[in-house]
């Protein structure tokens, strides 16, 4: 499934700066890399369960992997090296001529970020190259992205602009709700939680991890 992760392709290459300012805000929520951990299973095939010193984490797979994807993304798109692809066939986008003209003044920034388009008729474009990671996606999958990016385009300010265009790719590349995953795959995610001290919530601000301490379960259990 190409919308799941492997240790190959889990990297996120943050700069030392912002793993220094990631790691200050997220400190007292996760363990350091020295704890280990133990996946425990996946349930209602969305929330990872990790056992790690006294702690268990509950960890909301799509929005963890969502908040990784744009952490890794802004970093390319600061670096310049995202990357596009031709696709063997291209996908013709029914488009209004309004929408038309305004991707048309936005190419530079939407080639930025590895898509390229041509004109195919008075309401029509033909997406011919996408950001490489989204090569082996289905033409549907592609067709809403664009269109989603579409409808953020008329957003005058260009750093929200780009911003959300990183906001959409990060979250339909991401692990599904309803993926199931292998161990390798959970642990690759948990892994790259756990080292890189991201941000608890996604990049629209809702949380993926909910600690839960022995001591808590103790109590419930009337075990203290």
């Amino acid at each position: 499934d190409n919308k799941k992760i492997n240790k190959e392709n889990i990297q996120l290459p943050l700069t030392s700066i912002e793993k220094a300012y990631i790691s200050e805000k997220t400190e007292k929520y996760l363990p350091k890399k020295s704890f280990g951990f133990r996946i425990v299973g996946q349930i209602f095939d969305n929330y990872v369960i990790v056992e790690t010193g006294d702690r268990v984490f509950i960890i909301d797979q799509h929005a963890a992997h969502e908040r990784i994807r744009y952490e890794r993304l802004k970093e390319e798109l600061n670096l310049g090296l995202l990357q596009n692809v031709e696709i063997i066939l291209p996908i013709i986008i029914d488009i209004s001529l309004e929408d038309k003209k305004r991707i048309e003044e936005k190419r530079e920034i939407l080639e930025k970020f590895a898509f390229s388009w041509e004109d195919f008729g008075p309401n029509r474009i033909r997406l011919i190259k996408v950001p490489y990671e989204f090569l082996n996606f289905d033409p549907v999958s592609i067709e809403n992205l664009f269109k989603e990016i579409i409808s953020e385009i008329n957003e005058k300010d260009l750093e929200v602009l780009e911003d959300k265009i990183i906001k959409s790719l990060a979250c339909h590349g991401a692990i599904r709700s309803g993926d199931v995953l292998i161990r390798e795959e959970m642990e690759a995610l948990i892994q790259m939680i756990f080292d890189n001290q991201i941000p608890i919530t996604c990049p629209h601000g809702r949380p993926y991890i909910w600690e839960i301490k022995k001591e808590e379960l103790e109590k419930y259990f009337h075990r203290k």
